[in-house]
């Protein structure tokens, strides 16, 4: 009978024992179940979301790179029209300039020539022994381009470059006064402050400086250099 009655608890220990961890394992094995189902439900709502916020993200960047594409395009637009305008306005100014230029050299280097002339036969007239009458007329006529001379260079000298406006500036008083001394003495030709060929070389220089900067306004850069 005990051994019987042994047999039996130890069946029913074992029998709970089997039981309770048949019902653990259950337990264990629905909860991982659970927590997969839970978990992959997350990862995928996860996935989705961040799937969302990409797009979402993707789509502001490009609008804002549109934007910012059409804000620039406009800008470089109103740019290009700017230095367009500033272009044309520099072309307008330079073309206008540089055809002052070209009148103001034309307008003194005619003068200046005309005067060297007329003062070269002024002077032979009184070496040659000309008649009074020839010789005044000569003498008038050299002082008007003299006079011509001065007020083209008075009036243009602005639109010359500032380094022949200056060297030139500094020849008029030689450049004059063969006149001042022939007007003093007409008799003293040969003998005037300003030798003649002192005065040739400087009209030769000042018409070599108004030729240079037509040539260069003319693009004639090497044979302005010569």
């Amino acid at each position: 009978m005990s051994q019987f009655a042994w047999t039996l608890i130890s069946s029913s220990s074992l029998s709970v024992l089997l039981t309770g961890a048949l019902a653990w394992l259950t337990r264990t094995w629905i909860g991982e179940r659970l927590r997969g189902a839970i978990r992959s439900e997350y990862d995928a709502k996860l996935e989705t979301l961040k799937a969302q916020l990409k797009s979402s993200a993707d789509a502001m960047l490009e609008t804002h790179k549109a934007q910012l594409k059409a804000q620039s395009d406009v800008e470089l637009e109103r740019l290009r029209t700017s230095l367009a305008i500033a272009a044309a306005e520099r072309s307008v100014t330079h073309s206008w300039l540089t055809q002052r230029r070209f009148e103001a050299i034309a307008a003194i280097y005619g003068p200046l020539v005309q005067f060297a002339e007329l003062l070269a036969q002024y002077r032979w007239d009184y070496e040659v022994g000309r008649e009074a009458s020839v010789k005044e007329q000569r003498r008038q006529e050299t002082y008007q381009a003299q006079q011509a001379f001065r007020d083209a260079f008075a009036h243009h000298q602005i639109f010359l470059a500032k380094s022949s406006a200056d060297r030139i500036l500094e020849m008029v008083p030689k450049l004059i006064q063969p006149i001042k001394d022939l007007e003093a003495d007409p008799e003293q030709t040969g003998h005037t402050t300003v030798p003649y060929q002192e005065w040739q070389k400087e009209a030769h220089a000042a018409m070599d400086l108004l030729e240079t900067d037509l040539r260069m306004l003319m693009g004639d850069v090497e044979d302005a250099k010569r």
